[in-house]
């Protein structure tokens, strides 16, 4: 069984639940002791409250084998494309050019009726020098988004661009403050960038919800 840090143990915590299939978002209430008081969660109705409850408990028994009482626990719903509006960042697009020996690449995000834009530059002409440029461009939007509820610093370890079973997939591994390393991926179907632009969120999405809900 995985021990919660006691500094981090309401991070690690609400990251768990937010990993769950139709959550958007978790805030977690412990005791000095680490004893779990509150859990507040903002899911889709994707599933029942009753099953969504045992999965959680299910989720913190399995990793950090304690036993969560389901009076604790309490959830609000919202329709699915509420839940993709509100608790998602989604990606708008993307501007890129190459002048002089520079490239600058500008990625376009948005949430609910908010927009941002992150921004990088890269020297070497190749695709991946380019790619991980795309993936810093998105890296810092996704910190412009989360400035106002106390942003997180990912530092990007590898962009790749793999085949999987003759399709080609954008793969990105991050990693967060305290070194847990985070794995996005996408299938290609529009262009590389965007498929790369798309693995970043697949890999911080779930995170960063509670931030901007």
């Amino acid at each position: 069984m995985l021990q919660p840090e006691t500094k981090s143990s309401v991070t690690l915590w609400q990251n768990l639940i937010c990993r769950l299939e139709g959550v958007c978002a978790a805030k977690v209430v412990l005791s000095p002791d680490d004893v779990p008081e509150e859990i507040h969660i903002l899911a889709s109705t994707n599933k029942s409250p009753k099953a969504l409850t045992r999965d959680v408990q299910s989720a913190l028994m399995a990793v950090f084998g304690v036993e969560v009482d389901y009076r604790i626990i309490s959830i609000a719903q919202i329709h699915s494309e509420l839940a993709e509006k509100d608790c998602r960042l989604c990606y708008t697009g993307i501007d890129t050019k190459y002048i002089d020996g520079r490239g600058d690449i500008v990625v376009f995000l948005s949430y609910g009726d908010s927009r941002v834009e992150g921004r990088a530059s890269y020297t070497s002409r190749n695709r991946t020098s380019h790619l991980r440029g795309v993936a810093y461009a998105t890296l810092d939007a996704v910190e412009k988004c989360t400035i106002e509820n106390g942003s997180t610093h990912y530092d990007l370890i590898t962009t790749e661009i793999i085949d999987v079973s003759g399709s080609p997939v954008a793969l990105v591994v991050l990693c967060d403050e305290q070194g847990h390393q985070l794995v996005g991926s996408s299938f290609v179907r529009e262009n590389m960038d965007d498929g790369m632009v798309r693995a970043v969120l697949d890999a911080l999405n779930r995170r960063i919800a509670r931030q901007i809900s």
